[in-house]
């Protein structure tokens, strides 16, 4: 088991996970994403960091998670490109495949409900400090 120390210690040699980080937060929608479809994450990875397509189940997910990284988190589709290591107009494509499909109401509510856990994820990071850091902050 694990104590504060040697978690703290752990993090020392861990580059802080961002979510205003263009790849992190691309990494964060890809999660989210395959989390939601009962995939396996590494499997969506795979299908977005290689050059290889995938199967289709880890493709219609790496559409999504790249349109969620640009209509969730506003990122333009040059940001989205470079973090996903692809070319924009694979980029645009998978954007456009998944607002064609957001026709359908219940994949409509499906995607704003994933749109609104990224941005929560999001948001906590950027909305205040973690309460472990904040009780640190006023016990000094």
């Amino acid at each position: 088991m694990y104590g504060y120390g040697q978690i703290k210690h752990m993090e020392d040699d861990v580059e802080p996970f961002d979510p205003h980080k263009d790849e992190d937060g691309a990494y964060l929608a890809t999660a989210l994403v395959a989390y939601a479809l009962g995939l396996k994450t590494e499997d969506v990875f795979s299908a977005v960091f290689s050059s290889g397509r995938g199967s289709r189940a880890a493709v219609q997910a790496r559409h999504i998670a790249i349109y969620l990284t640009h209509a969730g988190l506003g990122m333009s589709l040059a940001r989205v490109s470079r973090a996903f290591g692809r070319d924009r107009s694979t980029v645009a494509y998978a954007c456009h495949v998944v607002e064609d499909r957001r026709e359908d109401v219940d994949f409509d509510v499906w995607c704003d409900q994933l749109e609104v856990g990224l941005r929560s994820v999001v948001g906590l990071k950027a909305s205040a400090q973690s309460p472990v850091k904040a009780a640190e902050t006023e016990a000094a």
